[in-house]
């Protein structure tokens, strides 16, 4: 029985993907970023178990809250700006120099990326915007070793969960950082309206989703070797970079 189609999602795989139609040429496959491996496989090839999150993350941008927000929605948004947990204010390099950036990253479909999303959809023309999309659904991935992690257990599962957060602030200023020549200061502010940086740097977050090899799932994921309480997951390898 085949496996069900992924889901669709902002994130879609790249053409690339190794699958054709009959009589089609066959497209070279697709080249790694540096340090990132064609096929991520865990240590010994067996074991590990896949613990799927996808993230929301927007930039918090030089915008206000528009007077027409609801003051249910408005109360909620104010304290995303104002509650920025200390590993979502950060920096990144953009065109030679260090800028600060305050993102937000949320489970989606939680209330706050529903509330963050919805605004966005609402006001998609606002200059300067209040948030900046980054990514809508951003597919982690945390292999782990079942047999030392519960996920019963909710504070396993919600310490993955910011592992995969950690994890997602990281690469967003990567490819922030590897687009830097078509991104101006300015609309990573938001002065472009709060659609502009998505735009660039979704097909960068896509090109370094991968299969997960020796899994059923066929989806493609960004993945990273859990950590344990007690240290480095036993999967951690060359070509599986450990969560930092």
């Amino acid at each position: 029985i085949s496996p069900p189609p992924p889901p669709p999602s902002s994130l879609a795989a790249p053409a690339a993907s190794g699958h054709h139609p009959p009589g089609a040429a066959a497209q070279p496959p697709l080249k790694a970023p540096p340090g990132v491996p064609m096929s991520l496989t865990t240590e010994g090839g067996a074991g590990a178990a896949i613990f799927p999150v996808s993230l929301f993350v927007t930039a918090i941008a030089d915008g206000a809250i528009s007077k027409d927000c609801q003051q249910k929605a408005k109360e909620r948004l104010a304290l995303i700006i104002s509650k920025i947990p200390k590993e979502q204010n950060t920096t990144v390099e953009l065109s030679g120099s260090t800028l600060d950036l305050k993102m937000r990253v949320f489970v989606s479909g939680s209330e706050d990326a529903k509330a963050v999303s919805e605004y966005i959809q609402s006001h998609s023309n606002q200059s300067p915007a209040p948030f900046v999309m980054l990514a809508r659904d951003l597919p982690m991935a945390l292999l782990y070793d079942p047999s030392s992690l519960d996920l019963m257990d909710a504070s396993v599962a919600d310490r993955l969960r910011k592992q995969a957060k950690t994890r997602a602030v990281k690469l967003i200023r990567e490819v922030i950082s590897e687009a830097s020549p078509d991104i101006r200061e300015g609309t990573l502010r938001g002065h472009a309206g709060a659609l502009a940086i998505e735009r660039v740097i979704a097909p960068l977050i896509a090109g370094r989703a991968r299969r997960v090899e020796g899994h059923a799932d066929t989806r493609k994921y960004l993945a990273f070797a859990a950590r344990s309480k007690t240290g480095p997951s036993p999967y951690t390898s060359p070509s599986l970079p450990p969560a930092q």
